[in-house]
């Protein structure tokens, strides 16, 4: 609304306007006020890593290996023709779950590799990542994969030196909100034929969610925007 002219009517209606400005303005510093402590409050939460946090429930419902070109058993055995190498995976398809909190671990058997080979030619010692696939139903849905490099030394297997390292990268699986996981597996050395390791996996629980915070911030986020709308609108009545 607008007030033009300087008449007591005039006058009196401005300086109305000008309270009621006022209470606005009053009323937008405490809604900011509030909003800061809001997001302290919340930042705080945050920072307290979830410590009172009620367990998370993990579940891992199927495994399975993905090899790299180099690996396969139907290839000729001369050392001169020899071009991969054998050695062979198996995954375990039992179902592991647990209820973890901060620092908790699931541990489990992911599956046996087990060395086929008598001779290692330079031929067979390429080509040799891994990957293995993980299948989550909690925290989340989904595959996740760790990825593992190969290294294959030429020579016969039979001697106590190490013939083939299968080495893997932890990663870092995000969930939620600022939920974390991390997923290891255990490096396998292999030094003679027809040894047979176990592979181990292990989820490790490093953060959980933070939902009733990120809800404040949210709630806080909102009423900044409602007050912001309306101090809006009253300007373009005026």
């Amino acid at each position: 609304m607008r007030v033009h002219g300087d008449s007591p009517l005039a006058a009196g209606t401005a300086h109305a306007y000008g309270s009621v400005q006022m209470f606005q303005e009053g009323a937008m510093r405490g809604i900011l006020r509030l909003f800061g402590a809001l997001v302290a409050a919340a930042s705080l939460g945050m920072a307290a890593g979830g410590a009172s946090a009620a367990p998370i429930s993990v579940s891992v419902t199927s495994k399975n290996f993905i090899t790299g070109p180099g690996y396969g058993a139907g290839g000729s055995e001369l050392p001169a023709l020899a071009d991969l190498l054998n050695v062979s995976f198996a995954a375990n398809g039992a179902t592991h779950s647990a209820m973890l909190d901060i620092n908790d671990v699931l541990l489990f058997e992911f599956g046996t590799v087990t060395m086929n080979e008598q001779l290692i030619s330079a031929g067979e010692t390429d080509n040799l990542g891994v990957a293995a696939v993980f299948s989550f139903i909690d925290p989340f849905a989904g595959l996740r994969l760790v990825t593992a490099t190969g290294t294959a030394t030429a020579g016969l297997v039979s001697d106590l030196d190490v013939d083939l390292t299968i080495d893997w990268n932890p990663v870092l699986v995000s969930f939620g909100s600022r939920g974390l996981l991390q997923i290891n597996m255990n490096t396998l050395n292999f030094r003679q034929p027809d040894q047979a390791l176990t592979q181990f996996a292990s989820v490790t629980l490093l953060a959980v969610p933070e939902p009733a915070s990120v809800a404040l911030v949210g709630l806080a986020l909102a009423g900044l925007a409602a007050t912001r709308r309306r101090r809006a609108q009253s300007s373009v009545c005026r």
